[in-house]
Protein backbone atom coordinates (compact mmCIF):
# COMPACT_ATOMS: atom_id res chain seq x y z
CA UNK A 1 0.00 0.00 0.00
CA UNK A 2 2.51 2.33 -0.86
CA UNK A 3 0.76 4.87 -2.27
CA UNK A 4 -2.02 5.14 -0.25
CA UNK A 5 1.15 5.41 2.62
CA UNK A 6 2.79 8.14 0.74
CA UNK A 7 -0.51 9.79 0.33
CA UNK A 8 -1.41 9.85 3.74
CA UNK A 9 1.40 11.33 4.60
CA UNK A 10 1.08 14.28 2.43
CA UNK A 11 -2.10 14.71 2.97
CA UNK A 12 -2.26 14.27 6.87
CA UNK A 13 -0.73 17.19 9.51
CA UNK A 14 1.44 15.45 11.64
CA UNK A 15 0.30 16.37 15.06
CA UNK A 16 3.56 15.03 16.97
CA UNK A 17 5.67 18.25 15.84
CA UNK A 18 4.89 21.56 17.28
CA UNK A 19 3.92 23.75 14.12
CA UNK A 20 0.96 21.05 13.48
CA UNK A 21 -0.49 20.70 16.76
CA UNK A 22 -3.32 23.34 16.38
CA UNK A 23 -4.16 21.25 13.78
CA UNK A 24 -5.62 18.12 15.49
CA UNK A 25 -9.21 18.23 14.38
CA UNK A 26 -7.93 18.67 10.44
CA UNK A 27 -5.80 15.80 10.98
CA UNK A 28 -8.46 13.44 12.40
CA UNK A 29 -10.98 14.33 9.34
CA UNK A 30 -8.45 13.69 6.64
CA UNK A 31 -7.88 10.30 8.84
CA UNK A 32 -11.40 9.47 8.78
CA UNK A 33 -11.89 10.82 5.08
CA UNK A 34 -8.72 8.34 4.17
CA UNK A 35 -10.27 5.44 5.98
CA UNK A 36 -13.25 5.72 3.99
CA UNK A 37 -10.93 5.90 0.79
CA UNK A 38 -9.41 2.99 1.25
CA UNK A 39 -12.39 1.20 2.60
CA UNK A 40 -13.96 1.50 -0.81
CA UNK A 41 -11.04 0.42 -2.71
CA UNK A 42 -10.36 -2.51 -0.28
CA UNK A 43 -13.96 -3.55 -1.16
CA UNK A 44 -13.87 -2.85 -4.67
CA UNK A 45 -10.71 -4.84 -5.03
CA UNK A 46 -12.34 -7.66 -2.69
CA UNK A 47 -15.02 -7.90 -4.96
CA UNK A 48 -12.97 -7.70 -8.28
CA UNK A 49 -10.38 -10.30 -7.02
CA UNK A 50 -13.88 -12.83 -5.94
CA UNK A 51 -14.84 -12.34 -9.82
CA UNK A 52 -11.94 -13.16 -11.04
CA UNK A 53 -11.89 -16.47 -8.62
CA UNK A 54 -15.32 -17.43 -9.44
CA UNK A 55 -15.81 -16.60 -5.37
CA UNK A 56 -19.51 -15.24 -4.23
CA UNK A 57 -19.36 -11.68 -3.17
CA UNK A 58 -20.99 -12.98 0.11
CA UNK A 59 -18.15 -15.50 0.53
CA UNK A 60 -16.18 -12.94 0.21
CA UNK A 61 -17.76 -10.17 2.52
CA UNK A 62 -18.15 -13.07 5.35
CA UNK A 63 -14.71 -14.52 4.93
CA UNK A 64 -11.72 -12.23 3.25
CA UNK A 65 -12.84 -8.63 3.90
CA UNK A 66 -14.13 -9.63 7.35
CA UNK A 67 -10.87 -11.26 8.92
CA UNK A 68 -8.89 -8.58 7.06
CA UNK A 69 -10.58 -5.41 8.35
CA UNK A 70 -10.61 -7.46 11.94
CA UNK A 71 -6.67 -8.17 12.38
CA UNK A 72 -5.51 -4.61 13.57
CA UNK A 73 -8.48 -5.07 16.44
CA UNK A 74 -7.34 -8.43 16.95
CA UNK A 75 -3.33 -7.43 16.90
CA UNK A 76 -4.15 -4.12 19.20
CA UNK A 77 -6.49 -6.83 21.44
CA UNK A 78 -3.77 -9.28 22.05
CA UNK A 79 -0.66 -6.66 22.70
CA UNK A 80 -2.78 -5.13 25.72
CA UNK A 81 -4.23 -8.53 26.87
CA UNK A 82 -0.42 -9.87 26.95
CA UNK A 83 0.00 -6.65 29.20
CA UNK A 84 -2.36 -7.66 31.59
CA UNK A 85 -5.67 -6.10 30.79
CA UNK A 86 -8.24 -8.30 29.51
CA UNK A 87 -11.26 -5.90 30.23
CA UNK A 88 -9.46 -3.80 27.40
CA UNK A 89 -8.81 -6.57 24.91
CA UNK A 90 -12.44 -7.60 25.59
CA UNK A 91 -13.61 -4.36 25.14
CA UNK A 92 -11.80 -3.37 21.93
CA UNK A 93 -13.31 -6.47 20.28
CA UNK A 94 -16.88 -5.54 21.47
CA UNK A 95 -17.06 -1.67 21.00
CA UNK A 96 -15.38 -1.98 17.78
CA UNK A 97 -17.98 -4.43 16.28
CA UNK A 98 -20.73 -2.13 17.94
CA UNK A 99 -19.19 0.68 15.62
CA UNK A 100 -18.88 -0.93 12.62
CA UNK A 101 -22.47 -2.45 13.10
CA UNK A 102 -24.34 0.98 14.21
CA UNK A 103 -22.14 3.50 12.71
CA UNK A 104 -20.01 2.64 9.15
CA UNK A 105 -23.22 0.60 8.55
CA UNK A 106 -25.76 2.91 10.03
CA UNK A 107 -24.32 6.19 9.24
CA UNK A 108 -23.61 5.09 5.14
CA UNK A 109 -27.10 3.54 4.61
CA UNK A 110 -28.97 7.03 6.31
CA UNK A 111 -27.15 9.54 4.05
CA UNK A 112 -27.78 6.49 0.52
CA UNK A 113 -31.87 6.61 1.96
CA UNK A 114 -31.49 10.51 2.09
CA UNK A 115 -30.43 10.70 -0.94
CA UNK A 116 -31.35 7.80 -3.00
CA UNK A 117 -34.39 6.77 -1.28
CA UNK A 118 -34.93 3.05 0.47
CA UNK A 119 -32.85 0.96 -0.25
CA UNK A 120 -33.77 -3.03 -1.41
CA UNK A 121 -32.34 -6.30 0.69
CA UNK A 122 -32.21 -8.53 -2.06
CA UNK A 123 -32.20 -11.52 -0.26
CA UNK A 124 -34.20 -10.33 3.24
CA UNK A 125 -34.61 -14.24 4.86
CA UNK A 126 -30.60 -14.25 4.15
CA UNK A 127 -30.20 -11.80 6.08
CA UNK A 128 -32.48 -12.18 9.18
CA UNK A 129 -31.00 -15.97 9.74
CA UNK A 130 -27.35 -14.25 9.27
CA UNK A 131 -28.28 -11.45 11.97
CA UNK A 132 -30.65 -14.20 14.26
CA UNK A 133 -27.02 -16.88 14.27
CA UNK A 134 -24.59 -13.59 14.68
CA UNK A 135 -27.09 -13.24 18.03
CA UNK A 136 -27.34 -16.76 18.95
CA UNK A 137 -22.90 -16.42 18.60
CA UNK A 138 -23.06 -13.13 20.98
CA UNK A 139 -25.21 -15.15 23.77
CA UNK A 140 -22.75 -18.17 23.38
CA UNK A 141 -19.55 -15.70 23.88
CA UNK A 142 -21.29 -13.91 26.72
CA UNK A 143 -22.35 -16.64 28.16
CA UNK A 144 -18.37 -18.04 28.40
CA UNK A 145 -17.31 -14.78 29.67
CA UNK A 146 -19.31 -14.85 32.08
CA UNK A 147 -19.09 -18.89 33.03
CA UNK A 148 -15.33 -17.75 33.19
CA UNK A 149 -15.57 -15.22 35.78
CA UNK A 150 -14.55 -12.33 33.58
CA UNK A 151 -11.35 -14.02 33.04
CA UNK A 152 -9.93 -14.70 29.34
CA UNK A 153 -8.45 -17.97 28.96
CA UNK A 154 -7.38 -20.70 26.56
CA UNK A 155 -11.07 -22.44 26.40
CA UNK A 156 -12.65 -19.33 25.55
CA UNK A 157 -10.64 -18.45 23.04
CA UNK A 158 -10.91 -21.94 21.69
CA UNK A 159 -14.82 -22.14 22.29
CA UNK A 160 -14.73 -19.07 19.91
CA UNK A 161 -13.16 -19.84 17.05
CA UNK A 162 -15.85 -22.92 16.46
CA UNK A 163 -18.39 -20.19 17.44
CA UNK A 164 -17.16 -18.12 14.44
CA UNK A 165 -16.42 -21.18 12.45
CA UNK A 166 -20.31 -22.29 13.19
CA UNK A 167 -21.22 -18.71 12.06
CA UNK A 168 -19.74 -18.47 9.12
CA UNK A 169 -20.90 -22.38 8.11
CA UNK A 170 -24.32 -20.95 9.05
CA UNK A 171 -24.04 -18.16 7.19
CA UNK A 172 -22.63 -19.25 3.94
CA UNK A 173 -25.35 -22.09 3.90
CA UNK A 174 -27.95 -19.83 3.80
CA UNK A 175 -26.36 -17.59 1.39
CA UNK A 176 -26.24 -20.93 -0.83
CA UNK A 177 -29.97 -21.89 -0.16
CA UNK A 178 -28.92 -25.26 1.37
CA UNK A 179 -31.06 -25.20 4.15
CA UNK A 180 -34.50 -26.58 3.10
CA UNK A 181 -36.73 -23.32 4.12
CA UNK A 182 -34.54 -21.20 2.28
CA UNK A 183 -34.51 -22.59 -1.14
CA UNK A 184 -37.50 -20.64 -2.42
CA UNK A 185 -38.07 -18.33 -0.56
CA UNK A 186 -35.22 -15.83 -2.17
CA UNK A 187 -33.86 -15.28 -5.29
CA UNK A 188 -29.65 -16.28 -5.48
CA UNK A 189 -27.90 -12.82 -5.95
CA UNK A 190 -25.78 -12.51 -8.66
CA UNK A 191 -22.55 -12.11 -8.71
CA UNK A 192 -20.94 -8.25 -9.35
CA UNK A 193 -20.94 -7.92 -12.91
CA UNK A 194 -17.32 -7.85 -14.52
CA UNK A 195 -17.33 -4.54 -15.52
CA UNK A 196 -17.24 -3.15 -12.67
Amino acid sequence: FLPFNVAVFLTIPDVRRPFWRPFVSVSFVLAVAWIGVISYVLTWMITVVGYTWGIDDSVMGLTFLAVGTSMPEMVSSFIVARQGHGTMALSNSIGSNTCDILVCLGVPWFLNTIVNGPVPVKAPLALECSVASMFVSLVIVYSMIVAGKYTLSTWIGVVSVIVYVAFITVSLMFEFRKFPLTVQLDAVVPMCPSDY
